[in-house]
């Protein structure tokens, strides 16, 4: 059975999401980290655009460098704020006030289902005092 992309995303956990995002976010800087010295080592401007060779400055590579580093930690920084910040909104949950089922990528299921796919919750069912009332006309105690 193939899932779609919306599926696959749906079914992958918080957390898994979390470290994707985190992960591509820090291989990009990584990345960016990279390039700022070999362009400096293997002098690509000279070599890619026939821009006159200079000596190597690693200090400009240094400062460079602490400049993407600042970046990167501001960027993973506000990436975690929003993701926590997606992760409550997710958070909330529609619900009939009806018959209690809630709704999960477009289908109503019922709340025990979601639920227990979730967390290792299980369910029995029993009824409350007033329902027993209103239902049945049967005085139950609070228990």
């Amino acid at each position: 059975m193939d899932e779609t992309a919306s599926e696959k995303t749906a079914s992958m956990t918080f957390s898994t999401i979390k470290k994707h995002v985190i992960g591509i976010q820090a291989t990009v800087f990584a990345f960016l980290i990279l390039l700022v010295w070999a362009a400096e080592i293997f002098q690509l401007p000279s070599r890619l655009f026939g821009a006159a060779r200079m000596p190597p400055n690693f200090a400009k590579c240094a400062f460079e460098t602490i400049e993407i580093l600042f970046g990167c930690s501001l960027c993973l920084y506000f990436s975690q704020q929003l993701l926590q910040y997606v992760r409550y909104l997710e958070g909330f949950v529609s619900i009939c006030a009806n018959c209690k089922k809630v709704r999960h990528n477009g289908r109503w299921i019922p709340i025990e289902s979601y639920i227990s796919d979730r967390s290792e919750t299980k369910f029995s069912h029993g009824i409350c005092p007033a329902c027993a009332k209103e239902l049945y006309g049967v005085e139950m105690k609070e228990s």
